[in-house]
């Protein structure tokens, strides 16, 4: 299932307004000192040959109780191919939801013509996303996820009315609030149907923390 499809541009406007369902406390990853650096082994990335590298890196589900297991977080990078290296830049392509590793592997090469061919490209799929874990998943077809956002397709529709800078597709928009209400409360239901516990482990300060050990892990303690 292409369960990571591109979203339409009227799905990008809007799907950060039900971003909400994903940002829990920050308190289960609360940074408590730095963690003690994993070791990382490179290797092949399965849809990308070389220079592209690729590796999965164990992190705690909650950092603030480690007790609780870890879960894989997989990384991709195209190395730099000229001496002497003088960094790396680590990217988040956000989404949110989008996966980095096939960001990095699809654009990486252009990132690296921007920044210097003596600088890493680096980026990982956030813990929920693409392979990393927890597991967190929407729709459990293709059918059903066409069935939820085709309600913004079509005439009289958002699809239809998306510039808001238009006082008329802005004031569609207004009419439409309580219908909105609805589809995003729908929608936060069906995300804790799908997934209840898992949600409260996957937000921003924890993806912040898995960074800093990615960092850590890959590039030495301070490197950030």
């Amino acid at each position: 299932m292409e369960q990571g499809r591109k979203a339409n541009d009227m799905q990008s406007l809007l799907l950060p307004l039900f971003a909400f369902v994903f940002i829990g406390s920050c308190s289960g990853a609360t940074l408590h000192g730095r963690a003690t650096p994993a070791n990382v082994t490179w290797g092949g990335c399965s849809s990308r040959g070389p220079p592209y590298e690729c590796t999965t890196v164990k992190v705690p589900l909650d950092w603030q109780d480690e007790s609780k297991g870890t879960i894989p977080l997989v990384v991709a990078r195209l190395p730099a191919s000229k001496t002497p290296k003088k960094g790396y830049m680590f990217y988040n392509p956000g989404g949110p939801g989008l996966p980095g590793t096939t960001f990095i592997q699809s654009t990486g090469s252009e990132l690296q013509e921007q920044i210097g061919a003596d600088w890493d490209v680096i980026s990982w799929d956030p813990r929920g996303v693409g392979e990393s874990g927890p597991s967190i998943t929407m729709f459990d077809t293709d059918a059903a996820y066409l069935n939820f956002w085709n309600q913004l397709q079509g005439p009289g529709s958002y699809s239809t009315h998306g510039n808001l800078t238009v006082s008329s597709d802005a004031d569609f928009f207004k009419s439409q609030a309580s219908k909105f209400d609805n589809m995003t409360i729908t929608f936060n239901n069906l995300t804790l149907q799908q997934n209840g516990n898992s949600l409260k482990y996957v937000g921003t300060c924890a993806v912040v923390r898995d960074l800093v050990f990615l960092v850590d892990s890959i590039y030495g303690e301070g490197s950030d």
